[in-house]
């Protein structure tokens, strides 16, 4: 619940927040640059649309 896992193996969160440790994305852009986290590659909102409309449940 603490992040202990994704904090060993993902070094760049390994001093962030605990509200922020299971959902990275959601840094504010500027720690993000900091820790040197990239982007996300896509809106998940955006995904699950576009996976929704591809299964023909949009």
């Amino acid at each position: 619940p603490k992040g202990a896992y994704v904090r060993r193996w993902v070094p760049e969160l390994h001093e962030v927040e605990d509200r922020y440790v299971h959902e990275p994305w959601r840094l504010p852009k500027d720690l993000r640059a900091r820790l040197d986290y990239p982007e996300p590659l896509i809106d998940l909102a955006d995904g699950l649309a576009r996976f929704k409309h591809a299964r023909g449940r949009d």
